[in-house]
């Protein structure tokens, strides 16, 4: 999956040979987690919403599903 976000243009930090950069969360043991400086989520959702726009689908915000429809 961060491969494909990575090829989604999602900007993860990088060590210096370009690499994405992995690091300890959360009380792991091993580097292991995939960020973006600090603002991780923020890159993620940033470039999700952005591609749905290029691909001219409707985004409704802050709306809830009360029921599905059966088709």
């Amino acid at each position: 999956m961060i491969i494909d976000l990575e090829h989604s243009r999602v900007l993860f930090s990088l060590v210096e040979d370009g690499k994405i950069a992995q690091r300890a969360f959360g009380g792991h043991t091993y580097n292991r987690t995939c960020s973006a400086a600090n603002k991780t989520g923020h890159a993620i959702l940033h470039n999700l919403v952005n591609n749905l726009h290029c691909d001219e689908i409707t985004i409704y915000d802050e709306w809830y599903v009360m029921q599905l429809i059966n088709s």
